[in-house]
C-alpha cells in the first residue's frame, strides 16, 4: 500500500492519500493540522475519510475530485498536490482505471 503525504496547505501535517493494491482502490484520509490519529484522548478522527466500503475509488482524478469537493477548492489544485508527493508513472489496471505500482522489492 502506498501512503503519500497530501500538501494541501491546512491539512498536510496528518493527511494521506495513496493506492490500495490489496483491495484496487484509491484511498485518502484527510486531519487538519491540529489533530491527529489518536490525538485528543483518542477523540481526533480523520475530517475526511475515502476508503472502502464506502468509497469504492478506481480513479486518482475521482479521488481528486471529492477532496476538492469536501475542501471547497479546484479538482486541479488537489491534482497537483498529488503530483507533488509521487514523481513515479501511473499505471492503467483493468483496461480502466489508473493505480500507481508497489515499489520494487529490497532485494530485487
Amino acid at each position: 500500500m502506498s501512503r503519500h503525504t497530501l500538501y494541501i496547505d491546512g491539512w498536510q501535517r496528518e493527511s494521506s492519500w495513496g493506492w490500495d493494491p490489496g483491495q484496487d482502490v484509491w484511498y485518502a484520509q484527510l486531519w487538519l493540522d491540529g489533530t491527529e490519529p489518536g490525538g485528543n484522548d483518542g477523540r481526533d478522527a480523520p475530517a475526511l475519510w475515502l476508503t472502502p466500503p464506502t468509497y469504492e475509488i478506481q480513479l486518482r482524478e475521482e479521488l481528486a475530485a471529492h477532496i476538492a469537493d469536501f475542501l471547497g477548492i479546484a479538482v486541479e489544485a488537489v491534482l497537483r498536490a498529488f503530483a507533488e508527493s509521487y514523481e513515479g508513472s501511473w499505471q492503467i489496471y483493468g483496461g480502466q482505471s489508473d493505480y500507481e505500482p508497489e515499489p520494487p522489492l529490497a532485494n530485487q
